[in-house]
């Protein structure tokens, strides 16, 4: 029957397995550690090929110094539209908001290519953050189409999302990319670091370095890249000019590369699986490298699976599940260590007095070896009694007889646990020991062999130091079976003891009790007789047989002799 204690450990990971899980649940709906989760899955972005179709001609500082200071003339502008006529559309990301600062025949140079441009012209448009309307091109740019360029950073300055249209009015890009602005809001897909576009300065376009048919059937986006113009944004590719990434955002709308986040419920349910990996782990690995190479392999496959779906634009929780799984791992591991250390401390204070400290640590380093409620197993029983203890005991005091038991079953202690055998109790005067248990042991017959004769050794000069001290010698009768009992944990729940039962130990107690009528030291059954090797130091000899209470057949008795 399993104590309520038991039950307690078995069901406590399960708690733990369950609470780590709906804290991480929790947390994730939320957003406790989504900064952390987007700079992570920022790195998971690399550089991939860009759509053919998108130019960007960047106003660089090598344009601005052979152009003029900034705001450059709007005939600059006008010249470039002209230059490319071949382009599908040209989105000039340049304020036109104000009138020209080199009069009034600027501003009428652009409005006239605005009106006599083959490609469609988008201008920009600045929305302030409650969507109105903050700054836009001049009345006379009306010719060409306006769209916002406001780009939205998350909390921690980083540019991951895009908006297609805010109060009816349409982002840059949706415009860009023919009205592909299906999804309103949506993760940026982006391509790679600065100039993973093909990007040429202004002044090589004007300069006629570049063939206008290298812009034919292309997105051309205009927008600044020189440092001093600070139109530069945070992105998970590190900065990027603003120009950059609406040709990302454009991209990303004309190839359809739209993320998918991973709902609720299976959110919930990757937490409680990774929560139950580590305890699945931990229950079956008792091995501790073994145990922690599963674990790395069990948190780099986490976020293997993360980055491959990633590739699919399906983005997990990966990093609530991976310190679902660390957390569970860690109460796991702290509450097995301590659990394990109660146990080793019940092993140590059980059998400290039985057994020696080597066979100790060996059980406590594999406590699946010492089972709890007992198993059956073939073992070596042994019982020894003094001969004529009463007449020995009526001739000492009772301090004079406690002190001689003492010296008596500290020598035959000794012995056994010295060859690995495991006291088992004591009865007035009469020891019980077994071996083969807790610990398996192959040699358990020869072992107790060389117990008994060595306890037998002891015995005579124990009894040497009893005649010098005029006091009675003791004589012993010691009785061995080898066969299968129960061993195990044995009694109440509040009150047990490791111990053994069976036929086999109850012909130990009678054989031990034989020795007086046969008149020998150690009598053995024919078992154990029969599993002495050929080569063994020690032999037997036949005595006859005995019948055994409640049994019907004889039993064959043999006489050890060891000396």
């Amino acid at each position: 029957m399993k104590s309520l204690n038991q039950n307690r450990s078995k069901l406590f990971p399960i708690f733990i397995i369950l609470g780590v899980s709906l804290f991480f649940i929790i947390s994730y709906n939320y957003h406790f550690f989504d900064s952390s989760q987007e700079k992570i899955t920022d790195r998971f972005f690399i550089k991939t090929k860009v759509p053919e179709d998108i130019v960007i001609v960047a106003i660089d500082s090598q344009s601005i110094n052979k152009l003029g200071s900034w705001p450059l003339q709007r005939k600059i502008f006008s010249d470039l539209i002209g230059k490319l006529q071949s382009a599908k559309r040209i989105a000039i990301d340049v304020s036109f908001s104000e009138n020209s600062r080199f009069g009034e025949w600027d501003d009428n140079t652009l409005a006239s290519a605005l009106k006599t441009s083959v490609p469609q012209i988008i201008l920009p448009i600045i929305l302030r953050n409650d969507g109105v309307i903050e700054a836009k091109p001049l009345e006379s740019f009306a010719y060409a189409n306006k769209a916002f360029v406001n780009i939205f950073p998350d909390s921690d300055g980083v540019v991951r999302e895009a908006i297609t249209e805010i109060n009816t009015i349409p982002s840059f890009s949706k415009i860009a990319s023919g009205n592909r602005g299906e999804i309103e809001k949506f993760r940026i897909f982006y391509y790679g670091k600065e100039k993973t576009f093909p990007t040429i300065p202004l002044i090589d376009v004007l300069q006629n370095k570049v063939p206008e048919s290298f812009f034919k059937d292309s997105l051309v986006f205009v927008g600044a890249t020189a440092p001093d113009l600070h139109d530069f944004a945070n992105t998970p590719m590190g900065r990027l000019p603003g120009v950059e990434v609406h040709a990302n955002i454009t991209a990303s709308l004309l190839e359809t590369k739209f993320f998918k986040e991973s709902s609720g419920l299976l959110a919930s349910i990757l937490i409680l699986i990774a929560s139950l990996l580590s305890q699945i782990a931990i229950a079956m690995i008792k091995k501790f490298s073994k145990l922690l190479l599963t674990l790395i392999g069990i948190l780099f496959f986490i976020n293997i699976s993360a980055i491959t779906l990633f590739t699919y634009f399906i983005i997990i929780p990966h990093l609530y599940i991976s310190l679902a799984f660390i957390a569970s791992t860690a109460i796991l591991i702290i509450f097995q260590y301590i659990t394990e250390s109660k146990e080793k401390r019940f092993i140590r204070n059980a059998f400290k007095y039985y057994l020696t400290p080597e066979v100790i640590e060996e059980i406590m380093q594999n406590p699946d070896k010492l089972r709890l409620g007992g198993e059956k197993r073939e073992l070596v029983v042994f019982f020894s009694d003094i001969r004529g203890f009463t007449t020995i005991s009526e001739k000492l005091e009772p301090e004079e007889l406690v002190h001689l038991m003492n010296r008596y079953l500290s020598l035959m202690t000794e012995t056994i646990m010295k060859h690995g055998g495991l006291v088992d109790k004591y009865i007035g005067d009469a020891v019980m020991a077994f071996w083969g248990a807790p610990i398996e042991n192959q040699n358990k017959v020869e072992d107790a062999c060389r117990a008994v004769q060595e306890m037998s050794e002891r015995l005579e000069e124990l009894n040497k130091e009893l005649k010098l001290e005029g006091k009675a010698e003791i004589k012993i009768g010691m009785g061995l079976t080898l066969g299968e009992v129960i061993v195990g944990n044995m009694g109440s729940n509040k009150r047990f003891n490791y111990t053994v039962m069976g036929d086999s130990v109850n012909l130990a107690s009678r054989l031990e009790s034989q020795t007086k009528e046969f008149g020998v030291e150690t009598i053995v059954n024919e078992s154990f007789a029969k599993a002495l090797r050929d080569d063994s130091s020690f032999k037997t000899q036949e005595l006859g047989t005995i019948t055994v209470k409640g049994k019907t057949e004889p039993t064959k008795i043999f006489e050890l002799l060891y000396k």
